[in-house]
């Protein structure tokens, strides 16, 4: 991960007396080790596979995008204890910002229906997108994050797609989006 390279370098530049450390921890490992960093007193830190939906059970609170991805990347220590957020939507928003991609009254198609997918699919509903279309190869965690997009999103035109009619899918979107593990590595083809 370029995480330590890049936070510690912030750190640096900002004068904060922070310092952000790598840990690879298994998954049985998981609970003390989120009771080791809340009682050696850590500001915060961040969490990537496989632990983002496992970690849940073990904070204190939720934000709305952590609630509504039923996923968590980063923590934040508080008085009232730790609080986990999901941060992946809003960077991808920020990302594509960058880059001219907006997604206000936009129809976006969302290849995946894992964290990530529900993730983004929080930042473009959160941006305005009027359209949001959800295609993957289990139809049932589709319509799962199509319900809980629907709780917080009333009102919001959201569709599941069969992953059999990918082209009728994306059919007079704006934009596609692939928030599956394919691409992750060199060799994966697109889907």
């Amino acid at each position: 991960t370029l995480s330590p390279k890049m936070h510690n370098a912030t750190f640096a530049a900002s004068g904060l007396d922070y310092v952000y450390v790598p840990m690879n921890v298994r998954p049985e490992g998981l609970p003390p080790a989120v009771s080791g960093l809340r009682a050696l007193g850590f500001r915060g830190f961040n969490v990537t596979m496989p632990h983002k939906e496992a970690i849940l059970p073990l904070l204190d609170e939720l934000d709305e995008a952590a609630s509504v991805t039923g996923a968590v990347n980063t923590v934040v220590a508080e008085e009232g204890g730790l609080r986990g957020t999901n941060t992946d939507g809003s960077g991808f928003v920020e990302a594509c910002e960058e880059s001219g991609i907006g997604f206000e009254e936009a129809r976006v198609l969302v290849v995946g229906a894992g964290g990530a997918a529900a993730a983004i699919a929080v930042g473009v509903l959160g941006e305005g997108a009027r359209e949001l279309r959800i295609l993957n190869r289990s139809q049932w965690r589709a319509e799962k994050l199509r319900d809980r997009l629907w709780v917080a999103y009333p009102g919001t035109g959201i569709s599941v797609h069969d992953a059999s009619d990918s082209q009728g899918a994306a059919r007079g979107t704006d934009v596609i989006v692939n928030a599956t593990y394919l691409g992750m590595k060199n060799e994966d083809p697109l889907p």
